[in-house]
């Protein structure tokens, strides 16, 4: 995981002082219904270690969606949380 993206997970967390709160306004429940809109549906971040990347997420208040799964891609696991505004975050890594 990026140092940028470490620091921002963190830096939320401690500005916020809450957990994530369920998704408002275009909010996704549903990371295929997102991956099907035009529009900002999701962001995705490439990572190293998908397993720490999600518990380093989940533990600065990310909320869970999706655990870490096989991807559609071949050779790729993914993972998806709602950030502490409701943004759909994707985390994308390589087989363990």
């Amino acid at each position: 995981m990026s140092k940028a993206f470490k620091y921002a997970a963190s830096a939320e967390a401690r500005n916020r002082g809450t957990r994530a709160r369920p998704a408002t306004g275009r909010g996704w429940q549903e990371p295929h219904a997102a991956m099907q809109t035009s529009g900002l549906g999701h962001i995705a971040f490439e990572v190293d270690d998908l397993d720490a990347a999600f518990a380093a997420t989940t533990a600065a208040g990310g909320a869970e969606v999706w655990t870490p799964r096989p991807s559609p891609e071949a050779g790729r696991r993914m993972a998806f949380i709602h950030d502490l505004d409701g943004n759909l975050i994707e985390l994308i890594g390589p087989l363990p």
